[in-house]
Parts: structure tokens; C-alpha cells; sequence
């Protein structure tokens, strides 16, 4: 009888032992896609420093995008704003009193470079899985 009671023990441990494994393999895997997915955004950031660094942007005009929403079932809209702000703070504060009188689900700030070539310095979505605004 003991050595039958050893035996299914054992079959228990082996048994926790691949689950566990199966588990760290798949915390392996989301690991790799999380530093691949962190590595491309600090690529992207680098490059925006070094054409911040050259001159390249004209990062004295930010333009501010709103996705908002009249209410929870109705059809979202683009509103962009018609005049730039000079100042990053400036366009932050445009997003703040946008998600003040709307139903802000996603928000964005963009800036042209010397040819024209549109970079988003930020972009934020404030809308959780269910569709919910968070924050």
C-alpha cells in the first residue's frame, strides 16, 4: 500500500511540475512580446530625440485631436482643433477641458516637421475594454 500511495504522489508532483512549467513557458513568451513591444516604443522615442536634436521638428506647434462620443451608444467623431498651441502644456490643457465637456475616448497631439512629416508626441486612449471612460 505504500508503495502505491509513493507512486500516485509522485504522479501528483510530476503533474504540478508540468503545469508549472506550462506556466513560466507562457510568462516567457508574454515576457519576450512585452520588452519586443518596449524596445520598438524606445526605438521610436530615440529617433524622435535625436530629430528633436537636429532640428528637424517644429516642436513649437502642436495640434490636438479629441475621438469623442455625445453619449455611450452614439457614434464617435474626430474633432481637431483649427489652431495649434505653442506650448506642449498648452495642448494638454486643450485635452483636459475637452475630457471636461465631452466624452473624450481617445486624445492625441501631433507636430510637423520641416517636410511636413507628422509625428504624434502623445496619445492617449481613455476608454477601458468594456467601454468604460477611465480615470
Amino acid at each position: 500500500m505504500d508503495e502505491n500511495n509513493e507512486i500516485e504522489e509522485m504522479k501528483l508532483y510530476i503533474e504540478q511540475l508540468e503545469a508549472e512549467n506550462s506556466r513560466l513557458k507562457n510568462s516567457i513568451r508574454s515576457l519576450r512580446n512585452n520588452n519586443k513591444s518596449m524596445l520598438q516604443g524606445l526605438n521610436k522615442l530615440q529617433s524622435y530625440v535625436s530629430r528633436l536634436k537636429r532640428g528637424e521638428l517644429q516642436y513649437d506647434n502642436y495640434w490636438v485631436s479629441l475621438l469623442i462620443q455625445d453619449d455611450y451608444n452614439s457614434q464617435p467623431r474626430l474633432i481637431e482643433m483649427q489652431e495649434c498651441s505653442v506650448l506642449l502644456k498648452n495642448a494638454m490643457k486643450v485635452i483636459d477641458t475637452g475630457r471636461k465637456n465631452y466624452r473624450v475616448l481617445a486624445a492625441w497631439i501631433d507636430c510637423f516637421d520641416k517636410k511636413n512629416t507628422k509625428t504624434t508626441v502623445f496619445h492617449e486612449c481613455f476608454i477601458d475594454i468594456c467601454g468604460n471612460i477611465t480615470k
